[in-house]
């Protein structure tokens, strides 16, 4: 399947999602190159309150991506889709803060001389920060703590 075709059928999952819930919402999707992999972004722009799409550290919108998928899976068994779903922007801007933060707390650490942990925070961020910081010089990162509750530590090499 053509990515034209891909993206259209993802738009129709995103909005009968978006009508189910009663939210109004407009659609919009791009592909883009992530990590050297093409990747399909959908955004949905919305007036109402999007934190009850977002939810708490973006868990009701990690939920309705997961929803997205294994109803684009069921439509295309054959093909994996790789795409992810955004409400006005929180991920990008998300992204862009984990990216800061990084570089803000490895300045500190360089400063100080001494480790610096930071909040917990799921893979996928934790993974942005790792990158973040993979050609630094003078610091390495390292993932500490239990499953659900692990961290970051940025530490003078």
């Amino acid at each position: 399947m053509d990515d034209a075709k891909k993206i259209e059928l993802i738009y129709k999952i995103v909005e009968e999602l978006l009508e189910k819930m009663a939210i109004e919402g407009k659609i919009k999707a791009k592909i883009i190159d992530q990590d050297e992999q093409e990747l399909i972004w959908v955004n949905i722009e919305t007036k109402q309150d999007p934190r009850f799409l977002i939810g708490q550290k973006g868990s009701n919108l990690a939920s309705f991506q997961h929803l997205a998928r294994l109803m684009t899976r069921l439509k295309i068994p054959t093909e994996k889709v790789a795409f992810t779903i955004d409400v006005n922007q929180y991920k990008e801007k998300r992204l862009a803060y984990l990216r800061k933060l990084a570089q803000t707390s490895a300045r500190e650490v360089l400063a100080t001389k001494e480790p610096l942990i930071l909040d917990a925070m799921p893979a996928h961020e934790r993974r942005v920060v790792h990158l973040a910081l993979a050609d630094s010089e003078g610091v390495a990162t390292e993932s500490i703590g239990e499953e659900g509750e692990r961290q970051v530590m940025i530490k003078p090499e």
